[in-house]
């Protein structure tokens, strides 16, 4: 698309994924995940140490407010999309599916090892394994049955 950068289509992307995960699985928690990631995306600032250096830390984001807010919606998107995924690994387990209850805690606790990183790798290759990470829980979401919507009378 013209005039739209790949990076700007990528977090639309991904917003878009976040969001239909959530309705997938009637996730109220993975559809405020989706609304932080719109903001971290909204509010994005370039790390003072280049993409090499993005993953680093709120600290050493420019100490603006944006700066501030982008880093506080990436954390509240992780958080999010980490508890989300821990409440399905429980319900699932409670039904007595393992396989899927495996699944969704790996994919809770994984990306959110891989946000503080802590590999001995640079940041920029952190913060990568930590977006690979998060698509693949979405797409575990997506293998899963859809909830039925509840009809109330």
């Amino acid at each position: 698309v013209n005039g739209v950068s790949v990076r700007d289509r990528g977090l639309v992307a991904g917003w878009l994924a976040v969001l239909a995960a959530a309705w997938h699985v009637r996730s109220p928690l993975l559809a405020a995940a989706a609304v932080a990631l719109a903001a971290g995306g909204v509010f994005r600032v370039d790390c003072p140490a280049g993409a090499a250096g993005c993953n680093a830390g709120p600290l050493v984001l420019e100490p603006s407010l944006t700066g501030q807010v982008h880093a506080g919606a990436v954390a509240g998107y992780q958080l999010l999309l980490s508890v989300g995924l821990l409440v399905l690994a429980s319900g699932d387990r409670r039904a007595g599916r393992r396989g899927p209850a495996v699944a969704a805690l790996l994919a809770a606790v994984v990306p959110l090892l891989l946000a503080f990183n802590p590999l001995p790798l640079d940041p920029g290759v952190s913060q990568r394994l930590w977006v690979v990470a998060g698509q693949a829980a979405l797409l575990m979401i997506a293998a899963r049955p859809a909830a039925r919507a509840t009809v109330r009378p």
